[in-house]
């Protein structure tokens, strides 16, 4: 029982320095989201009621500038009246989250999308513009007969639309 005392009482200061000296006093504070930069562009225009391409991404870095991989980012339609699809994105080793799709809104003009990690977010604007014609149809002035060189009572008109 002495001997094993004795072998302890000698591994306990060698122990001890191996702690000390694998020690550097530094302390590393865990890894959290600071900010959010977009790693496509903010700013895109398309036709309405069509997905964006590419797909808007962002990457997510920490308070040392670092990306971070495994971060669930949030993206949301913030106006506009379009959808997303894959609106939570896991960010990867990069740092790099995107969002599977976003189809815009059908009315042709303004869609913004917000990408966010708790408070920190950036936010993706979008115009959007009529499609390729899809109908004409005729509005008024049909069916009018006049003279050769002279005007009709009612000035003949047609709706163009496109898909939406």
């Amino acid at each position: 029982m002495n001997k094993l005392l004795v072998r302890a009482g000698k591994l306990g200061p060698a122990l001890l320095l191996l702690i000390c000296v694998s020690c550097t006093g530094e302390k590393t504070e865990p890894a959290s989201v600071t900010t959010i930069v977009a790693s496509s562009s903010t700013s895109i225009s398309g036709v309405a009621g069509t997905a964006v391409s590419p797909a808007p991404s962002v990457i997510v870095r920490d308070q040392n500038g670092s990306p971070i991989g495994g971060a669930m980012v949030a993206f949301t339609v913030v106006s506009g009246g379009g959808s997303v699809t894959g609106a939570a994105a896991i960010a990867d080793a990069s740092g790099v989250a995107t969002v599977g799709a976003w189809t815009l809104g059908a009315a042709v003009g303004a869609n913004v999308l917000s990408a966010s990690v708790g408070t920190v977010a950036v936010t993706f604007n979008a115009t959007g513009s009529a499609g390729a014609p899809a109908t004409v149809t005729k509005s008024a002035g049909d069916a009018q007969v006049s003279a050769a060189g002279s005007s009709v009572p009612v000035t003949p008109s047609v709706i163009v639309r496109d898909q939406n």
